[in-house]
C-alpha cells in the first residue's frame, strides 16, 4: 500500500501532516487535522493508518465546503416543519439509546465531558486517585446500577435546562436546533421573523417532551425511539408531466450542443450512479441519496484522485442543477450542499534514462510493423 501525502519518515517512526485548506481553517479553526507521530515504523501499517485519518480528513473537508456553499433560502412549508418537530422528538431518545444499549458508549461519553479527579497536594507515598464508579465498565457491555444512575443524573439536566428555558420563555436553543436541521438538508429559514415563533415554540416544547421520555426509559418503560422522518425535500419535488422525470430525462436534454468530453465524463458519471442502486428518478431523490452516492464513490474509487472523485459527483450536481434551473423539473436541488475535498494533486515522477531504455527496447516497441511516430506516441503496453 503507497504512502499518503503528508507521511514522512522521522527518526524510526512514521509521521503524518495532513493541513486544513486555507478557505476551510475559518470553519474548522485550526490549521492542521493533524499532526502526529503514526507509532509505527512499518511501511505498510503508516500506510493503512495515514489513509485512515485522510478518509476522516476529506469527510470533514467536505462538510466545512458544504458550510461555505450559499444555502437556498426558503420558506416554512408544511412538509419542512413536521420534519423539523419529528427530529426534535427523535434526537433525545436516539441519543439516550446510544448510550444506554452501545456497549462502552456512556463510559467513553462521560470520560470525554467529564474530567479525571486531581489531588492538589501529594505526596511520594500517595497513589492515583480512584476513578468514580460510574467510568467502571461492566463485564457485558451492559449499564452498572452506578451507569445507569448517573445517566439518570444527565437526562434530568437536560430536562431541567429545557423546562428553564421554557419558563423563561428563550427561543434560542429551539432556534439553533431547526437552523441545524434545516442547514443539513441544504436549506435557509429566516428564523427571525416573528411569524416563525409559534413554531419554535412548538419545537422547544417538543425537545423537551423527548427529554422526559428518554428518562421513562431509565425508569423501566417501554418507551421506542421513533424512525428517521422522510425528507421533506423528496415531497417538494413537483414533476412538470405524467411521467416522472429521471437523470436520463435530464441528460438527453444537457448533452444537446455539448461537447465529446464532457458528455464522455457525464455518461461516465451516471454510470457510477448506476452502479450505487440509487433510483435516477427526480421525485424520489432526496439529500440522504446525495450523501451515500458520495460515499460509494468514495468506496468504489478510493485509488483514484480527490479531484477526479469529486469530478464524479460534480457532473451529477450539474444535470440536477439544469434541471431545476433550464427545466424546471425541480423545485429544489436536493443534493445542494454534498461534495467531495479535492485535497492536493499527487506529484507525479518524472521517467529516469534506464526506465526509457528498458520502454523502448520492449518487444511492442521494436515491432517493425508500427509506424515510427505510432512507437512513441501510441501506449505499446
Amino acid at each position: 500500500m503507497s504512502l499518503p501525502t503528508g507521511v514522512a519518515k522521522r527518526g524510526s517512526n512514521y509521521h503524518l501532516q495532513i493541513k486544513v485548506p486555507a478557505r476551510l481553517q475559518p470553519i474548522i479553526k485550526r490549521p492542521f487535522w493533524i499532526r502526529t507521530s503514526l507509532g509505527c515504523a512499518d511501511k505498510p501499517t503508516a500506510a493503512a493508518l495515514a489513509h485512515r485519518h485522510w478518509a476522516e480528513a476529506t469527510a470533514a473537508f467536505a462538510a466545512a465546503e458544504a458550510k461555505l456553499k450559499p444555502k437556498e433560502s426558503v420558506s416554512l412549508s408544511p412538509a419542512l416543519a413536521t420534519y423539523i418537530l419529528k427530529e426534535a422528538e427523535r434526537l433525545p431518545l436516539v441519543v439516550d439509546e446510544v448510550l444506554r444499549f452501545e456497549p462502552g458508549a456512556l463510559v467513553a461519553w462521560l470520560r470525554s465531558i467529564e474530567p479525571p479527579p486531581l489531588r492538589f497536594l501529594t505526596t511520594d507515598s500517595d497513589g492515583p486517585i480512584a476513578e468514580p464508579e460510574y467510568l467502571r465498565p461492566s463485564s457485558d457491555g451492559s449499564l452498572t446500577h452506578a451507569q445507569a444512575e448517573r445517566l439518570r443524573y444527565l437526562t434530568q439536566l437536560s430536562i431541567d435546562d429545557f423546562g428553564k428555558q421554557m419558563s423563561l420563555g428563550r427561543l434560542k436553543v429551539a432556534q439553533d436546533f431547526a437552523e441545524e436541521s434545516c442547514s443539513l438538508l441544504g436549506l435557509h429559514v429566516d428564523w427571525t421573523a416573528s411569524s416563525h415563533r409559534p413554531f419554535l415554540i412548538d419545537v422547544l416544547r417538543t425537545m423537551l417532551m423527548g427529554w422526559i421520555a428518554a428518562s421513562e426509559r431509565g425508569q423501566g418503560k417501554p418507551v421506542p425511539t421513533p424512525p428517521r422522518p422522510e425528507s421533506p425535500l423528496a415531497a417538494s419535488v413537483v414533476p412538470k408531466s405524467k411521467r416522472l422525470k429521471t437523470l436520463s430525462d435530464v441528460f438527453d436534454e444537457w448533452k444537446v450542443g455539448k461537447k465529446r468530453d464532457a458528455v464522455s465524463k457525464m455518461t461516465r458519471a451516471l454510470s457510477c450512479l448506476e452502479s450505487s442502486g440509487i433510483k435516477p428518478q427526480l421525485a424520489g431523490l432526496t439529500r440522504q441519496d446525495g450523501l451515500a452516492f458520495r460515499d460509494h464513490i468514495n468506496a468504489t474509487m478510493h485509488k483514484a484522485s480527490g479531484k477526479t472523485r469529486s469530478d464524479v459527483l460534480a457532473n451529477i450536481q450539474a444535470l440536477l442543477n439544469f434541471a431545476r434551473k433550464e427545466k424546471g423539473w425541480l423545485d429544489v436541488n436536493p443534493w445542494a450542499g454534498t461534495a467531495i475535498a479535492k485535497g492536493r494533486a499527487k506529484k507525479r515522477d518524472t521517467w529516469s534514462e534506464s526506465e526509457l531504455r528498458v520502454l523502448l527496447a520492449a518487444p511492442p516497441a521494436q515491432d517493425r510493423r508500427l509506424d515510427a511516430a505510432a512507437q512513441y506516441w501510441i501506449p505499446l503496453c
